[in-house]
């Protein structure tokens, strides 16, 4: 269970934590092996590298699209990004939620990010019917972004050094709702950046949740292993399952971290 206190010992002399997408819950597989040498895996390493990235460690233009829904609980992640990267994309059904409550984006606004609200789209008082072309906050909520929101984002991303995207634009369940998350697809699988794609949901989608396996077209820079874990390092640079060892494993992980962090200042 998450908090777990108790440790569980293992006949092992070494545990090495790869475990990406479990590192950011403090259970006991993650946070309580018993071993002689404890420490975290490059495949775990390769994941805080690029999201360093992300992060603007080395200096390049970084564009963060986040999409889905509960932008509630992506806020913190949303706050910490504003001063970290050079654009934030909000779409999905984010984009009903702040139209419906503007404070939503307090502490997000002003900072060094500019914000794109993906305020254009298809929609319809229901889903089961024929889409319409709105904006937000009108007389029915968007289910997919729409044509404007795609060209002001794409005046962004093909600029980028460096783009990070969690969450689709719409109900890609839908074959009506789709449409804008396979176009976001294309858009970054034809940048000239470098694209992380950040786990969950998003990782199924391109690797053929849609229907198509875009990674046998596109290739990306990286896909995440663990999308809440991601959103979580995003936060707050901290996961449990890299730093919530001894004095020495924490102390060695975070060397093993910073040389990370190294090649991410010189951008490789």
């Amino acid at each position: 269970t998450e908090n777990n206190s108790h440790q569980t010992a293992f006949n092992v002399d070494v545990f090495v934590n790869e475990a990406f997408s479990a590192s950011h819950r403090a259970h006991a597989s993650v946070t309580g092996i018993v071993a002689r040498e404890r420490c975290v895996g490059y495949q775990l390493l390769r994941e805080v590298h690029c999201l360093d990235r992300i992060l603007g460690r080395s200096g390049e233009v970084s564009v963060a699209i986040v999409g889905g829904a509960k932008v509630a609980d992506k806020l913190p992640m949303l706050k910490h990004l504003s001063h970290r990267v050079d654009c934030i994309a909000i779409g999905g059904n984010n984009v009903n939620a702040i139209t419906a409550d503007p404070s939503l984006l307090d502490g997000v606004v002003g900072n060094r990010a500019e914000i794109v609200i993906m305020d254009d789209g298809f929609g319809n008082s229901l889903q089961t019917e024929e889409p319409l072309y709105g904006k937000a906050g009108g007389s029915f909520p968007l289910y997919d972004a729409g044509p404007l929101s795609l060209n002001k984002l794409a005046s962004w991303v093909n600029k980028a050094d460096i783009i990070f995207w969690n969450g689709a634009l719409g109900i890609t369940e839908h074959p009506f709702y789709k449409n804008g998350s396979e176009q976001l697809v294309h858009m970054l699988g034809t940048c000239p950046g470098d694209v992380i794609i950040g786990g969950g949901d998003t990782a199924g989608f391109v690797q053929g949740a849609s229907g198509f396996d875009y990674t046998s077209k596109y290739d990306f820079y990286h896909i995440s292993t663990g999308g809440g874990a991601s959103i979580q390092y995003l936060e707050s640079e901290n996961l449990p399952g890299i730093f919530h060892y001894d004095a020495n494993t924490r102390v060695r992980n975070q060397s093993m971290v910073e040389g990370y962090r190294k090649l991410a200042l010189e951008g490789k």
